[in-house]
């Protein structure tokens, strides 16, 4: 008998399945991975946005000594700061992300904020991640104190 050189087809297709096999699941372990950042990543931005703007709508307000309020529009998914009748700045929150509520004692969804920069009532803004996490920033009036609630 003569020995043969080299790989039968159905070797190679049973290698070039079991790699394929290994190269799938690889994929879909790092395309979890990648979603997860990236989520983690939008919801770190998200928060340092509210309280940015928080903060920023604060700070102008006492600037030029007028009242302003932030808004929170549900169905455009975004918070706008407005002052002396006009917007002055608009917050979108990311792709994949809910604004679910702002929570005030007079159910009112916005924000007061007088002429010295301070704001009239507290509440907590609940928001929606990629994956459905539930996540709050809370704003305290005495203290002028905003923080973000972990899960």
């Amino acid at each position: 008998m003569r020995k043969r050189k080299g790989f039968t087809l159905l070797e190679v297709v049973i290698v070039l399945s079991i790699i394929g096999l290994i190269g799938s699941f690889t994929v879909v372990n790092y395309y979890k991975i990648y979603n997860n950042s990236i989520n983690d990543l939008n919801t770190d931005l998200c928060n340092n946005s509210i309280l940015h703007m928080i903060n920023d709508s604060k700070l102008y307000c006492r600037n030029i000594s007028k009242h302003g309020h932030l808004l929170f529009n549900h169905n455009d998914n975004t918070i706008i700061f407005h002052c002396n009748s006009k917007k002055i700045q608009t917050y979108n929150f990311p792709k994949g992300f809910k604004l679910e509520y702002l929570n005030t004692a007079d159910g009112v969804q916005l924000i007061r904020i007088d002429e010295f920069g301070n704001t009239s009532n507290a509440c907590s803004i609940k928001f929606t991640d990629m994956k459905g996490e539930i996540h709050k920033v809370t704003l305290r009036v005495a203290t002028n104190y905003v923080e973000i609630k972990e899960k």
